[in-house]
C-alpha cells in the first residue's frame, strides 16, 4: 500500500526532517563520540594518577552525557524515523531496500550504546575500587561502538547528498562510500 506523503506546512518537508537529523546527530552522535571520548579520558587520567578530581569530574560529566544521550539523542533518533515515513514514505522505503544491512548493524549498534551506556552508569560506584581498569574499557567501547554507528549512518547519508554513479553502477559499495564518504 503506497501512503501519500504528509505536506508540512510554512516549514516544509525537507527543513523538517533536517532539523530533527541535525538535532539527533548533535546530541546522540557528537556526545557519544565527543563527550564520552573526554568522560573515558578523564577517569583514565583520574585512575593512573588516583586523582579524586579527575574521577570527580568525570563523574559529573556522564550524569549530563547520560541524560542527553538517551533523552535528547535517543528520541530524536525514533523522531527520524517517524518523520521520514510520515514525510517520504517512498523513499524511507527506498533507501531501506538499498541499505538494509548498514541500518540493521547501526540498530544493532544503537543497541549495544544503550546497555553499554546503562552498564557504565550503573557500575560507577561498584566498580570504583576493584575493577577501575574494565570501567575505563567499557567507556572506551562505549565510544568505539557510538563511532561505527556514525560511520554506518554517514555512508548512507552521504549518498543521499551526492549519489555519484550509483543508478549507472547500482552496487551497494558505490552507493555506500560515495564522494562525500571520506570527507564527512
Amino acid at each position: 500500500m503506497q501512503f501519500p506523503p504528509y505536506q508540512v506546512p510554512g516549514l516544509g518537508n525537507g527543513m523538517t526532517i533536517a532539523l530533527n537529523a541535525v538535532i539527533h546527530v548533535f546530541f546522540s552522535h557528537g556526545f557519544a563520540i565527543g563527550v564520552f571520548g573526554m568522560i573515558a579520558l578523564s577517569e583514565y587520567i583520574g585512575w593512573r594518577r588516583n586523582s579524586e578530581l579527575w574521577t570527580a569530574f568525570s563523574h559529573d560529566l556522564l550524569k549530563f552525557a547520560a541524560i542527553l544521550i538517551t533523552g535528547v539523542g535517543a528520541v530524536t533518533g525514533v523522531g527520524i524515523w517517524f518523520t521520514i515515513g510520515a514525510l517520504e514514505p517512498r523513499g524511507t522505503a527506498d533507501m531501506l531496500r538499498v541499505f538494509f544491512w548498514p541500518w540493521f548493524l547501526e540498530w544493532i549498534a544503537f543497541t549495544a550504546e544503550v546497555i553499554v551506556l546503562l552498564v557504565y552508569y550503573y557500575t560507577w560506584e561498584g566498580w570504583a575500587s576493584k575493577h577501575r581498569a574494565r570501567h575505563v574499557v567499557l567507556a572506551f567501547s562505549y565510544m568505539s561502538i557510538g563511532l561505527f554507528a556514525a560511520l554506518a549512518v554517514t555512508g548512507i547519508l552521504g549518498f543521499m547528498l551526492t549519489p555519484d554513479g550509483w543508478p549507472w553502477q547500482g552496487n551497494f559499495w558505490g552507493a555506500f562510500f560515495n564522494p562525500t564518504f571520506l570527507p564527512q
